[in-house]
């Protein structure tokens, strides 16, 4: 082999070895985006759930508060009717102090 053909097998060599570093890099780039991958669906997953969490959290508190409501409301409706009576007992005893005025 002549030194023109030895170095040009020593310059192929070289940019072989060029060449398997730049694929060794990407290869590690391509697992660090394969990891980045993962845990962008693993926070995606972890995302997902909290927002179902977070959806019967909310379902939850919207039946306490209506429930709430509804108990407020048949309070209210009593105290209604309580001060109806009491309107009713108060002319009622109203009517007997009249009555006992005429009376006497």
């Amino acid at each position: 082999m002549s030194n023109e053909e030895t170095q040009q097998v020593e310059k192929y060599l070289q940019q072989i070895k060029i060449r398997e570093k730049q694929i060794d890099s990407m290869q590690d780039m391509l697992t660090e985006l394969e990891q980045n991958l993962k845990d962008a669906k693993k926070k995606c997953d972890n995302d997902q759930e909290n927002f179902q969490l977070l959806k019967r959290q909310l379902r939850l508190k919207e039946q306490l508060l209506k429930d709430q409501l509804q108990e407020k409301e048949i309070i209210f409706a009593k105290l209604l009717t309580e001060e109806s009576l009491n309107d009713k007992y108060q002319q009622q005893i109203i009517q007997i102090q009249g009555q006992k005025k005429s009376f006497f």
